[in-house]
């Protein structure tokens, strides 16, 4: 079972990083902007 999560966390997590890097800008942007909204309430 462990072996099995760290598998498919493992193939996620490549996938993930790969997306990440792609879109570091607009993720910010979106952290940015909700931690606003958060902020404002």
């Amino acid at each position: 079972m462990w072996l099995e999560f760290f598998m498919t966390r493992r193939m996620r997590l490549s996938t993930a990083e790969a997306l990440m890097e792609r879109n570091v800008s607009t993720m910010v942007e979106g952290a940015t902007s909700l931690g606003r909204s958060i902020m404002t309430r």
